[in-house]
């Protein structure tokens, strides 16, 4: 059991390190996305989906 819960901590570690490079890697494009869709609507949409997890 111990084992098997170590070995899930490491897979959502790895997931998260995963996506935490995607997200620095497209951090500027991301901006840039943003400023030119309009702002206040894509801050509202990110908002919703962080609030959802």
């Amino acid at each position: 059991m111990i084992g098997f819960l170590f070995h899930c901590g490491w897979g959502l570690l790895k997931l998260l390190f995963f996506f935490a490079v995607i997200l620095w890697w497209n951090y500027f494009s991301i901006i840039a996305l943003i400023e030119r869709n309009g702002g206040r609507k894509w801050e509202g949409s990110f908002l919703q989906v962080f609030g959802m997890c």
